[in-house]
């Protein structure tokens, strides 16, 4: 197969985000939170909850 190349990378730096859809309105949050809530899965239910509290506190995460 032409044009496949495998490759091996080093990983020296690893950067991560934590946004909670902070770039959409409040409204749209507030959805997306109230959504979450209702899923039964512990992980996106905690997301949800992490997401309620950020609009409850107003405050904003570090990026």
């Amino acid at each position: 197969m032409n044009g496949i190349i495998g490759f091996e990378m080093t990983i020296t730096r690893l950067e991560e985000k934590y946004k909670l859809s902070q770039n959409c309105s409040h409204s749209d949050q507030n959805n997306v939170a109230h959504a979450l809530l209702q899923n039964t899965d512990p992980t996106v239910h905690g997301i949800g909850a992490a997401m309620k509290q950020n609009l409850e506190t107003g405050e904003h995460l570090p990026e």
